[in-house]
């Protein structure tokens, strides 16, 4: 019983320094392009499988899920863009990025001062929210890195800024 319990113990351990270790040490780790796969039931709603571009070929759909990583913390990666003349648009932009080592936190953000006349409208009807600028877009912890697939998990965004819609 006794030696069962500390081979129970040693293959928790391992299995504990094993994960750790699936997930980024560095930013140089996540560069390049990434696309999302659509998401399936036993992921739940907060988990998504990116998969480096390079990997397989794209189907048109994934296109728009893309996301590009520099190493100069610029990333570039598709919105939809709504006006009177053509109700969606997708449109490439680049904005940046920040990685936290740590907390394996990878969070997008939008170019500065996009969408600003929307903004500025929505802040004059609401002058109680806090809008930041730049706008965060997306932000996820990695759960696993292997093989030019990541494991990422929605977190939470900004708890207090305006939860209005880009479009």
């Amino acid at each position: 019983m006794k030696t069962s319990t500390i081979v129970f113990g040693l293959f928790l351990l391992f299995g504990l320094l094993s994960y750790g270790q699936d997930r980024p040490s560095s930013k140089d780790e996540l560069l390049g392009c990434w696309y999302m796969e659509p998401n399936k039931k036993e992921n739940g709603p907060f988990k998504r499988l990116y998969k480096s571009c390079d990997t397989s070929a794209m189907d048109y759909r994934l296109k728009y899920t893309r996301m590009t990583l520099f190493a100069n913390g610029i990333c570039e990666f598709k919105v939809t863009i709504q006006d009177a003349l053509c109700p969606i648009q997708y449109q490439t932009i680049q904005g940046s990025w920040t990685y936290d080592t740590d907390s394996s936190i990878l969070e997008i953000y939008y170019p500065k001062d996009f969408k600003k006349e929307f903004w500025d409208k929505v802040k004059v009807m609401h002058s109680d929210i806090e809008i930041p600028n730049p706008r965060l877009h997306k932000k996820f912890r990695i759960l696993d890195l292997v093989k030019n697939q990541m494991v990422v998990e929605l977190v939470n965004n900004v708890k207090n800024s305006a939860k209005v819609s880009d479009y």
